[in-house]
């Protein structure tokens, strides 16, 4: 799957910008890896290293599951993000107890 990631924080006198292209891969629903192209922040592109260094922390935090897709309010899409992050579908209905997925 590729991300494609633009941040923007402004508060006040403090500003932060961030943009990131990665691709992150799931075997039957479960987290496998993840590379960082390009990120630039605060209109700096990162390094070959800094890359790397990036690569290293999200991998690290998605094996732990430390990082997730978070649910959404609408149901279809909350079990996609189950799936894509590598979490049980056991037991997810929806309100009216179905399994639509």
């Amino acid at each position: 799957m590729q991300r494609h990631f633009s941040t923007l924080i402004d508060a006040g006198i403090a500003k932060h910008t961030e943009v990131s292209e990665s691709a992150i891969l799931f075997k039957d629903g479960a987290f496998e890896a993840l590379h960082y192209y390009r990120v630039t922040e605060d209109g700096k592109e990162f390094t070959a290293a800094q890359l790397s260094d990036r690569d290293k922390q999200a991998m690290d935090g998605w094996s732990a599951g430390k990082i997730f897709f978070q649910r959404t309010l609408r149901s279809q899409v909350r079990r996609r993000l189950y799936v894509r992050a590598g979490l049980s579908l056991r037991g997810l209905r929806d309100r009216d107890g179905s399994r639509s997925f």
